[in-house]
Order: C-alpha cells, then sequence, then structure tokens
C-alpha cells in the first residue's frame, strides 16, 4: 500500500499530514502533523510535489506563500520517525532546514530547482537570487547544495561552476558567485 501526505493550512500556519501502512493490522496510521518551517512563514495550503535527489530517495517538495510575490520551498523526508524536514548546511558549516525561495518583483528574483547538474544521478538544490538596479545594472548570486549524507551541502565549486555556465563570472576566491551584467 502506498504512503500518502497531504497539505494543509490553519489559520495562518501550513501543516503537512501524513499517512503510512501499518503491515501488521493492515490499516493505515495517522502520523503527526508537521508545521511547515521557513521565514518569511509559510501560510496557506502548500502544492506537494516529489523530488528523487539520488540513492533511492524521495523528498516531499511544499511550496506555499511567503507573503508578497514570494514563495518559500520548504523540503521534508518521511522517516521511521515521521515526516521530518530534510537539512541544508550553508556556506558556514550551519546546518538548518532545508528552506528555499522563489518568486520575483520588479526588481527582485530568486529562483530554486532541483535536479541532477553534474550527470552523477545526484540532485542538486541550485538557489539563484538576481537584483535588478538602474545604477548597479543586474548582480546574481548563485549556489549550489549537493545532495550528501542525507542533506543539502553547500557546494562552492559547483556554485562557482553553474555560476559561470549561466554567464555569470565569479571574482577570484569568491565563497558565493556574485556578478554584474
Amino acid at each position: 500500500q502506498p504512503d500518502y501526505v497531504a497539505s494543509y493550512s490553519l489559520g495562518n500556519k501550513a501543516f503537512l499530514k501524513g499517512l503510512t501502512w501499518d503491515r501488521e493490522t493492515s490499516k493505515y496510521a495517522a502520523l503527526a502533523a508537521v508545521p511547515l518551517t521557513g521565514e518569511p512563514p509559510l501560510t496557506g495550503a502548500p502544492a506537494l510535489s516529489v523530488i528523487h535527489p539520488g540513492s533511492g530517495v524521495t523528498l516531499i517538495e511544499a511550496r506555499a506563500s511567503g507573503g508578497g510575490y514570494v514563495e518559500g520551498v520548504s523540503l521534508y523526508e518521511k522517516t521511521s520517525r515521521g515526516i521530518e524536514a530534510v537539512r541544508m548546511v550553508d556556506e558556514k558549516g550551519e546546518t538548518a532546514p532545508a528552506y528555499f525561495l522563489s518568486g520575483a518583483t520588479v526588481r527582485h528574483v530568486e529562483k530554486v530547482e532541483f535536479r541532477d547538474v553534474s550527470g552523477d544521478g545526484t540532485a542538486a538544490a541550485v538557489s539563484t537570487s538576481t537584483d535588478i538596479s538602474d545604477a548597479a545594472g543586474t548582480v546574481s548570486t548563485v549556489r549550489a547544495f549537493k545532495w550528501t549524507d542525507g542533506a543539502f551541502k553547500y557546494d562552492a565549486d559547483l556554485s562557482r561552476l553553474l555560476g559561470a555556465s549561466e554567464g555569470l563570472f565569479p571574482e577570484p576566491g569568491a565563497g558565493v558567485v556574485t556578478s554584474r551584467k
């Protein structure tokens, strides 16, 4: 029997709720409701989709309004303990729940994609942030997080490579790719 995950909102908070098949009782068992993480807080019932980052792992992608024109994208995994937030390790080595922004205004664009960018069958979370200014032109930052050991971990080399492949030119020694067009 398949497992199910549903999303819902209650007040101004968004949640995930799961059902898993219990083979011993031959019935579905409800998993504890999980509030969606992220800043700005996600509101409304999120749209759910599935991501396969590699090694037979299946992740739940939850997209919901983060306010204005921005969606918050958070990732979850069904474990033996229930539904848990996927971990993300940033440039500083700090660990937090995986959370990205996606959306646009006239002067700012946030985009996140989950895809195999190195051809090894393992997905990366590629986050691009672009600011558009009359005075400074277009300034973009690309950050890549490779799926490794059960978490999305920042990869400086992959970030630089992806920045260059999108027409961005990294500054020598830069930890995060930033360029002006």
